[in-house]
């Protein structure tokens, strides 16, 4: 199966697993399909697999964790652009969505 979307989705989905873990593998998933949602205008997904990257550096290199997490937060702004203010704070209100932004938080503060 050569789908990009599926293909993405599916690299989101494992690097989410993996950094659940503290395997290292999480990051090189998480930049792969960001590379790929980039590509195909999928901010929404985009943003998740800057901030699962973010994470998955966290204890590893910072620095690189910190960038991570900033360009998550661009382009998870230019998502309130592109959508509006009520579909995106709608977005930010969904459990899975909160869950992220907390992750994204915290690395931005520099915690462990």
């Amino acid at each position: 199966m050569n789908d990009p979307e599926f293909i993405s989705e599916a690299l989101l989905a494992r690097a989410q697993n993996l950094v659940a873990t503290g395997d290292a593998g999480a990051v090189s998933d998480a930049l792969e399909a960001q590379q790929l949602f980039a590509r195909s205008g999928s901010k929404d997904y985009e943003w998740l697999a800057w901030t699962i990257a973010a994470v998955g550096n966290r204890k590893t290199d910072p620095g690189k964790a910190h960038e991570y997490a900033s360009r998550a937060q661009q382009v998870l702004s230019s998502l309130e652009q592109q959508w509006g203010s009520n579909h995106y704070q709608s977005f930010l209100k969904r459990p899975d969505m909160q869950t992220f932004r907390k992750q994204l938080d915290e690395v931005m503060a520099g915690k462990p």
